[in-house]
Parts: structure tokens; C-alpha cells; sequence
């Protein structure tokens, strides 16, 4: 996946 930039979460992995 690309890198959670805006979203607060990605595929259940949470955005720093």
C-alpha cells in the first residue's frame, strides 16, 4: 500500500 499520509488508518495499520 502507499504511505498513510491523510488517512487516519491503512489496511487496520494506524498513521503516525
Amino acid at each position: 500500500v502507499t504511505s498513510d499520509i491523510e488517512t487516519p488508518t491503512i489496511n487496520g495499520t494506524q498513521a503516525s
